[in-house]
């Protein structure tokens, strides 16, 4: 993966609209017909409770035009798998975008409420070279804190920079490629009653 970029829009009622624009180097070898994207449907909420998420996909494009998609279960994921089944890509770079709502995102604590996006994934048999996300709350909220995570599942650090792109958006990209299944995770919060 050369480049995994990606918005996301918090809504009002939990929601978060996300865009992600993956651009791969198909080689033949892993990617032939298409690609997966592995999103996380079944988490624990605030409060520890397992919860299932719904997953509205919206649009799906290959190189700016239309593509093949289908959505399967796959344990806590819902996996979007790309392309069509009777088509082999020839090699070369191509660009995904995947646009999809996911409801219950927000979490609230009690002294703040907080979006943790996993942007990226970490289910990916490849590196990815370069990754950025820009989160952007509604207009009234303040982003009181925020902080990125880079690496395998459960890292504590982040080789990354981030910037704050007025009172409620915040960009973040990473300085340095992540490794095959690793992935980079943002958490924003903002003052209750938004």
């Amino acid at each position: 993966i050369l480049d995994f970029e990606s918005t996301l829009v918090v809504n009002k009622d939990r929601s978060v609209n996300v865009t992600e624009r993956i651009k791969v180097n198909v080689e033949g070898i892993n990617i032939q017909r298409g690609i997966f994207r592995d999103i996380i449907t079944t988490m624990q909420n605030e409060r520890g409770k397992k919860q299932r998420l719904t997953l509205t996909v919206l649009e799906v494009l290959k190189d700016g035009a239309p593509e093949n998609y289908v959505t399967e279960s796959k344990g806590i994921n819902t996996r979007i798998k790309i392309g069509n089944a009777d088509i082999i890509l020839s090699n070369g770079e191509y660009t995904y975008t995947i646009k999809y709502n996911l409801n219950r995102q927000v979490r609230f604590f009690d002294g703040y409420d907080e979006v943790y996006w996993n942007v990226t994934g970490n289910e990916w048999p490849f590196s990815i070279d370069k990754a950025s996300v820009t989160i952007t709350l509604p207009q009234e909220a303040t982003i009181s804190q925020h902080a990125g995570y880079s690496g395998l599942s459960g890292a504590t650090g982040c080789s990354c920079t981030s910037s704050l792109v007025g009172n409620s958006s915040v960009h973040y990209e990473t300085t340095i490629g992540l490794s095959v299944y690793e992935g980079l995770t943002v958490a924003v919060g903002w003052q209750k009653g938004v």
